[in-house]
């Protein structure tokens, strides 16, 4: 869900935008955790959507696009789970 893509990204944790965010989050931490504490940050939302990064301590950061859509979609799936 999050392969490295190139030399340039060896750290980075690419994702798979087929991915629903909420799955590609939870097998994130789910893989990372034993790492210790991450940490996380996202842009201001804009008229195209945001940028979610999450950082380990391992050094493996996700950066995932998140489209106003998605946002919606994931949202709904979250709410269903409750």
């Amino acid at each position: 869900m999050y392969p490295t893509r190139g030399i340039a990204s060896a750290t980075r944790g690419w994702s798979d935008p087929a991915v629903p965010l909420l799955a590609d989050l939870q097998a994130f931490v789910r893989d990372h955790r034993p790492h210790g504490t991450m940490t996380a940050d996202a842009t201001e939302p804009a008229w195209n959507g945001y940028l979610l990064t999450v950082a380990c301590p391992c050094g493996v950061v996700l950066e995932r696009s998140v489209t106003p859509e998605e946002a919606d979609l994931d949202l709904g799936r979250l709410a269903r789970l409750n």
